[in-house]
């Protein structure tokens, strides 16, 4: 008697590691304004024009924008000094005129100084802001094609190509909005763990049918 065909259940692809972890962090609470005078006691041996060309030095460096604790550090510890050495003199420290306060050239100079960095750093903190919201954009198109693919009728273990994809555009998005941060990155999770899930439960019913399979032709050749 001829053997009767039995049909093969295609392999399954190997087995997937667990969900990683999201690449962002979450943003980092800003520091107490405590912190910068703190760190201003580190350059309480430095003089007035000490501190003043150090804040040229960091004004005038690639990575000043990420050195804002640092020029709020020495600027604290100028304007410290300032009024220590004013008290000292016997001037009020901003009603001497400037015939009489020694002190005019250096601090008018540091003010000019901070006023340009100030101005410098709220506009890349604009620039950043609009960036961030351009990512949450993205992130939210990246988890509307992820639900659709996880919701979607197609044979969940033929869709790793897409899903990697996905994850790479995601990583690549960049940071997004504090306040965004906790949902969007929560939604991006649960569909991440859920297609996870149906791809166990695939290959548990490939399994199944592998085994109903041979059970079958065991039989029928007994």
């Amino acid at each position: 008697v001829p053997e009767a065909p039995v049909a093969e259940t295609p392999e399954a692809p190997a087995a997937e590691a667990a969900p990683e972890a999201p690449a962002e962090e979450a943003p980092a609470a800003e520091a107490p304004a405590e912190a910068a005078a703190d760190k201003a006691d580190s350059f309480a041996d430095k003089t007035l024009a000490e501190l003043s060309d150090l804040f040229v030095q960091l004004k005038d460096s690639a990575e000043r924008m990420s050195r804002s604790k640092e020029a709020e550090a020495i600027k604290s510890a100028f304007y410290k000094l300032l009024g220590k050495l004013k008290g000292e003199s016997g001037l009020s420290e901003d009603g001497a005129s400037s015939q009489n306060n020694p002190f005019d050239a250096v601090e008018q100079n540091f003010k000019a100084l901070y006023a340009d960095y100030k101005k410098e750093r709220a506009e890349f903190n604009k620039q950043q802001d609009a960036q961030r919201e351009e990512n949450l954009v993205k992130k939210q198109a990246i988890i509307a094609e992820l639900k659709a693919l996880v919701e979607g009728q197609e044979d969940v273990s033929s869709q790793f190509p897409a899903f990697r994809e996905l994850q790479n555009r995601w990583r690549e998005a960049g940071p997004v909005p504090a306040t965004a941060f906790r949902d969007v990155n929560d939604t991006y999770q649960f569909y991440v763990e859920k297609f996870y899930d149906m791809v166990k439960i695939n290959r548990d019913l490939r399994d199944l049918d592998f085994r109903k399979n041979l059970e079958a032709k065991q039989a029928f050749c007994e």
